[in-house]
């Protein structure tokens, strides 16, 4: 996961601005966190998405029910929903 640097650690990484800050620094520093902030959403939006599927265990007892094709989607998809968080 990226982490997000403070505005201490970034000055840290710049010691040799002696404490003289310009506009262009200024907007350089805001552009890389804005790139930080999209990339940690983009990595959390892409861990909340990962599919969860069916064991093998739940799929033998979906096959051990024998269920009509209708009510076998269904029992699948509620099982489904509820593997995905709802």
């Amino acid at each position: 996961m990226t982490m997000i640097k403070t505005w201490q650690e970034r000055c840290e990484e710049h010691p040799d601005h002696e404490g003289i800050v310009t506009e262009r620094m200024i907007r350089n520093r805001m552009q890389e966190e804005i790139d930080e902030l999209r990339q940690a959403i983009e990595q959390a939006e892409t861990a909340h998405r990962q599919w969860v599927g069916l064991t093998d265990a739940e799929l033998a007892e979906f096959s051990d029910m024998k269920l009509g094709s209708y009510d076998l989607c269904l029992e699948v998809e509620a099982k489904l929903k509820e593997k995905n968080n709802g």
